[in-house]
């Protein structure tokens, strides 16, 4: 009973987790209120220890370059992205199994147990943002936090009472006549229009997002343009080049072999790439 106890409070944990994600995105696209995967992301990439981000770091390198997954930086990006995502549906799967620990003696109080933990779960997100500098309007920005997360956890909270079977049908106030598949059903079926429907909004309302970064291109250079331009004679003798000596000397270093087990010192510019954690 106890392993079903927690598979449920991870499965209401992870599944809700979708929507809360997807609410977080449309805020933060219309009122750029914060964007908590990102930014946890962002802060555990600055807390671990550096060797472990350059390992990580090689990895996706290394598994870019042999799937043939397209350009480094942008598919690093977006791996990173789904990284966060990733971590964020844990996060809310350990919410769930807290929740269902921490309400097995008050079973009629689920709801505010779950309330309880997700204002424990906000308290932790507001470490993260304060430590990043990331709130750009604190007061609004902390309450939108609050609330968010305390009703994810009152929503898990509610939904552990059709999924936890241990119930009696007495205590299935909110679920009558429900089994647990059924509960599980609504449950997905309901996280997944809200995640829809707020991501899209999201999408179709945000304003668009100024490129920046490796996917910029880079600006040519204004010309510069006098209003009265004079043409410069050509010198009678030109400046004495060096690139004889400079061949010369490429030819030479060419001309000696590397020693065994080192690499070129010189990077060709195709080998180049940018990730920006």
């Amino acid at each position: 009973m106890k392993d079903s106890k927690f598979i449920s409070g991870a499965l209401a944990g992870s599944i809700t987790s979708l929507p809360v994600m997807a609410i977080l995105y449309l805020g933060n696209q219309l009122f750029n209120l914060p964007f908590v995967p990102f930014d946890a992301f962002d802060w555990l990439a600055r807390v671990l220890p550096g060797d472990v981000i350059t390992i990580g770091i090689d990895a996706i390198v290394s598994l870019i370059t042999a799937f043939n997954l397209g350009d480094t930086s942008q598919t690093a990006k977006g791996i990173e992205q789904f990284m966060a995502a990733v971590m964020f549906i844990l996060f809310g799967a350990s919410l769930g199994i807290l929740i269902a620990w921490g309400t097995h003696a008050w079973q009629n109080i689920r709801q505010w147990v779950g309330s309880l933990l997700g204002f424990v779960a906000f308290l932790l997100v507001m470490i993260v943002e304060l430590s990043l500098g990331a709130l750009v309007q604190p007061a609004v920005d902390l309450l939108w936090l609050t609330l968010l997360f305390v009703g994810w956890g009152w929503i898990i909270g509610k939904f552990l009472i059709g999924l936890e079977p241990t119930l009696s049908q007495e205590q299935i106030t909110d679920l009558p006549q429900t089994s647990r598949r059924d509960v599980l059903i609504r449950l997905a079926a309901s996280s997944a229009g809200i995640a829809i429907g707020a991501f899209g909004l999201g999408r179709l309302l945000g304003p668009s997002r100024q490129v920046t970064g490796a996917s910029r291109p880079l600006e040519e250079p204004a010309p510069n343009i006098t209003a009265k331009s004079t043409v410069q004679p050509a010198p009678s003798t030109p400046p004495p080049s060096t690139l004889p000596e400079q061949t010369a000397a490429a030819v030479t270093r060419d001309q000696i072999a590397p020693a065994p087990g080192t690499r070129l010192e010189l990077t060709p510019n195709d080998d180049f790439y940018r990730i920006d954690i």
